[in-house]
């Protein structure tokens, strides 16, 4: 998998900034043992609480992930191109069946590279899990590419300065796991039991 040179800068700043991170936003990472040693062809499904998600999960990896933002971020030039150039984020437009955003996203996982989805499509404000889009289980199917799932939880449901953040991860679900395999993948399946394993995995973790 080719990396380019402003992912290799993005990575080396994500280093830089860890232990400022940290101690503005301290985590804890639950069985990052799981996390697979390098990169390929996966899409990272995550549930979705505060705007420095990804941050945690980039932290937490040894590869980097491509990730879907909301385009109104992008109208900002300096930050669209910075985003872009470093770190690989493409623009999505919300609600509008977006097919540049799915082409690329596929294109993506085609060269083996890991795709980050957070699959409620927006952030909850209360913490509580939402309802997830079937666009995730879709791009799966069509790319024939598994789910690596995460969760992130923290007290009250928000992620707070100087508040522990909790980062889970789990098993890769396999595309015969979320019955997207053969020639009738059951897309409604596939949805909820993302969000199902997201679920449980907070629940199980919780301290």
């Amino acid at each position: 998998m080719k990396v380019t040179f402003g992912i290799r800068v993005g990575r080396v700043l994500l280093a830089i900034l860890r232990p400022l991170i940290f101690c503005l936003f301290p985590y804890r990472f639950v069985h990052r043992e799981k996390l697979p040693k390098v990169g390929g062809k996966f899409i990272v499904c995550c549930n979705h609480i505060s705007v420095i998600d990804p941050v945690f999960l980039l932290l937490a990896c040894r590869f980097p992930i491509y990730y879907m933002a909301k385009e109104e971020i992008f109208r900002n030039r300096l930050i669209g191109w910075f985003l872009r150039t470093c770190f690989g984020v493409f623009p999505v437009s919300r609600g509008k069946g977006d097919t540049t955003a799915i082409t690329t996203a596929m294109n993506l996982l085609d060269n083996q590279k890991v795709l980050g989805i957070f699959p409620e499509g927006t952030r909850s404000k209360d913490g509580k899990l939402g309802v997830a889009k079937a666009g995730t289980s879709m791009i799966a199917v069509k790319t024939q590419s598994p789910i690596f799932p995460c969760a992130i939880f923290a007290k009250n449901g928000k992620v707070r300065l100087f508040q522990k953040t909790t980062v889970v991860f789990g098993d890769m679900l396999t595309l015969e796991d979320l019955h997207l395999h053969g020639e009738k993948p059951d897309i409604r399946f596939a949805t909820r039991k993302i969000m199902s394993v997201i679920g449980e995995m907070i629940e199980e973790n919780r301290v």
